[in-house]
């Protein structure tokens, strides 16, 4: 089968759950399948090249997502659109996947002129205002929700081309007729907007690579005391729950003086967590890591005795979540959206307040019986997330399509 993927970025150009899941998927398709990523030079040589022996075709494209948002969003995929064009004249794929839905409106468009079967891969339920500054919940947004959600005032202002943006990557989305999401979740917010013949595959992993990785040797320095160790992994934004996370840590440290939370991530809010973690004295127990890369990132939550994931909005499927399972580790994530349907019976979840936060966190700090009982349940469930088990699920799905 010869598929064409289409992708903003790939790891290690760029590390985000959505780059690093497109290179494990399409490395997991080349071992029986022809597979392209046609991608962005981000500076780099255009052309094709071989890496680990996936050909990934980089083009150069002279308006970059993070420039303004008429660039980002229509110039950049305008420049996305005719490089796919050219390439799919050339190497005539039967499957044309978008990596993301900004990645749709160019593959519905050179997929259907050129009567290939298109495919949109659907990693977020941010359908409306789609934005680099967005993250609003699923659903219609209003004026008042966009306003809440943008970091400037200003940007406010844009709603109405937000709006736009939105409906275009909403009508290619039925253009492309078939898509994959990554929990059964997310699947009911898109048949919400949309008609479409929609698949859940999670997100797959490699587990044997990640078995080779070895615990954090920081954090177990660092640690007062290694029973008693939490990890965050995320970027530090607001609508992750990280501000909720360490107000609700500071009373966990009240009543267990020695617990220590590595906070693995960056982000805008970094600023409020220094500010929380100063009021509530806890420069002892609290150390930002910083940026990690991806194989660090896995050590880190290899270290620790208890994973948190408290997203304030609903996750559509947490990439955090499934390699903490795949790690063996407790976790405690948020009850909204994907986090329950992932973790199964494997982890704890919590409404994403401090006060409940910081319940669960000090209950089952104090019960190691239970954190090694959801270890071993996390080990055991991760295997429903092996990348090799999600891409039979894609290719079966990639041959019913060819044959209608």
């Amino acid at each position: 089968m010869r598929i064409l993927f289409v992708a903003e970025g790939i790891s290690p150009d760029r590390s985000g759950g959505a780059e690093i899941s497109t290179r494990e998927m399409a490395m997991e398709l080349t071992k029986n399948h022809e597979v392209i990523v046609l991608t962005p030079a981000y500076g780099r040589p255009a052309g094709l090249e071989s890496a680990s022996g996936l050909k990934i075709f980089r083009y150069s494209n002279r308006f970059m997502p993070a420039g303004s948002v008429l660039q980002q969003k229509f110039l950049f995929f305008a420049e996305m659109a005719r490089n796919l064009a050219q390439l799919a004249k050339n190497f005539r794929p039967e499957i044309m996947h978008a990596q993301n839905l900004l990645s749709t409106p160019a593959v519905s468009r050179v997929a259907n002129s050129h009567e290939i079967v298109s495919v949109s891969h659907i990693r977020d339920h941010r359908f409306e205002c789609f934005t680099s500054k967005m993250a609003c919940r699923s659903g219609d947004a209003t004026f008042a929700d966009f306003a809440r959600c943008v970091d400037h005032k200003l940007f406010a202002l844009s709603f109405p081309y937000a709006k736009l943006v939105t409906r275009s990557i909403r009508q290619s989305l039925v253009g492309c007729g078939r898509a994959f999401a990554v929990s059964d979740y997310l699947k009911a917010e898109v048949l919400r907007k949309a008609k479409l013949d929609v698949r859940t595959v999670h997100i797959g992993l490699d587990l044997g690579r990640i078995s080779e990785v070895r615990p954090s040797a920081t954090v177990t320095r660092y640690a007062h005391d290694p029973g008693s160790c939490v990890v965050y992994v995320g970027g530090l934004h607001r609508v992750k729950g990280i501000l909720e996370l360490l107000q609700g840590f500071a009373t966990v440290c009240r009543k267990l003086p020695h617990a220590t939370l590595f906070v693995a991530g960056d982000g805008p809010d970094r600023n409020a967590a220094q500010k929380l973690i100063v009021e509530n004295d806890l420069k002892r127990n609290v150390i930002l890591l910083g940026s990690l890369s991806h194989e660090d990132t896995i050590s880190a939550i290899k270290a620790s005795s208890l994973v948190v994931v408290p997203s304030l909005l609903p996750e559509a499927g947490s990439r955090t979540v499934v390699e903490s399972l795949a790690c063996g580790k407790p976790i405690l994530g948020s009850n909204m959206g994907a986090i329950p349907e992932i973790l199964g019976n494997a982890g704890a979840t919590t409404a994403p307040h401090a006060r409940l936060i910081g319940q669960a966190i000090l209950t089952l700090l104090e019960d190691r019986e239970k954190l090694a009982e959801l270890g071993s349940l996390a080990q055991e469930r991760s295997r429903a997330f092996d990348i090799a088990r999600t891409t039979d699920q894609i290719v079966e799905a990639y041959k019913e399509w060819l044959d209608r």
